[in-house]
């Protein structure tokens, strides 16, 4: 009897370690991923004074530098396949699309779609843009950096944290996580920032001149060592003056904390 127990569980062993193995075979993926790099002359970008940008798979970041006519993209992919081959002879299937429409031009992430043997996983997008030029990103999936802009910037959906440096110009930005932002607002602006689930920090030079209206459902506001003006100001929301008033800051968020600062 004692035999036949040990004869059972050794059996049972076996079995789990065979269906183990099996079902690592059947999950096994071979991942590719690289840099694919594009350069993108647009000679006549003088007649459009906007971008658009939507990438529903990762992160977008966008650079300002100082040509006038010129939009440099590059892409970072990953995909994930059953076999090397199939992944290799896949990976060029992810296409970033551009089209200028008016005065707009227009940046898509284009892919097949996802099947039992291959599944494009993530592609990043990075693009440097005429730091005069408006941009509006229309959605993203993950992580949005924006730099180096003088110019609006647009952000209607990130689902990730979004980080803006070095914009001077009005901005809307909306996010379902945390906002980084440190930026210069222009005399009849507007900065207007929204988070459904993260904490929201700004940083503007001394020299600002805005009127303030913040409001966060769950959590505090800190205004350090800021010169507010007909300052009213309550647990959860506060109200006020910076300077002048000639623009406007209006921040929002539902699950976090507001925290403005003057730049050092």
């Amino acid at each position: 009897m004692k035999n036949n127990y040990y004869s059972v569980l050794i059996l049972s062993i076996i079995l789990i370690c065979l269906i183990g193995c099996d079902d690592e075979n059947i999950t096994k993926n071979y991942e590719l991923n690289a840099y694919s790099t594009d350069q993108v002359s647009i000679h006549q970008v003088q007649s459009s004074n906007t971008i658009n940008i939507s990438n529903d798979l990762s992160g977008i970041i966008v650079t300002g530098w100082s040509s006038d006519n010129e939009i440099r993209i590059y892409v970072y992919k990953t995909i994930e396949a059953t076999t090397n081959e199939l992944a290799e002879s896949n990976f060029d299937k992810f296409q970033v699309s551009f089209e200028e429409i008016l005065d707009t031009v227009f940046i898509n992430l284009n892919y097949p779609t996802d099947s039992d043997q291959i599944k494009f996983k993530s592609c990043s997008i990075s693009i440097d843009i005429p730091y005069s030029m408006n941009c509006t990103i229309g959605y993203s999936d993950g992580p949005v950096f924006v730099s180096s802009l003088s110019s609006s910037l647009n952000v209607m959906q990130a689902n990730s944290y979004v980080e803006v440096e070095n914009l001077n110009g009005s901005c809307n930005v909306s996010s379902a996580n945390q906002i980084n932002a440190v930026l210069s607002i222009p005399d009849s602006g507007y900065c207007n920032l929204n988070s459904s689930n993260g904490n929201i920090s700004v940083k503007f030079p001394s020299s600002i001149n805005s009127v303030l209206d913040l409001h966060t459902e769950e959590g505090i506001i800190d205004i350090g060592s800021l010169e507010i003006n007909n300052l009213n100001q309550t647990n959860n929301s506060l109200q006020g003056i910076l300077g002048s008033g000639n623009s406007e800051m209006n921040v929002y968020t539902q699950k976090g904390d507001i925290s403005l600062s003057y730049l050092q």
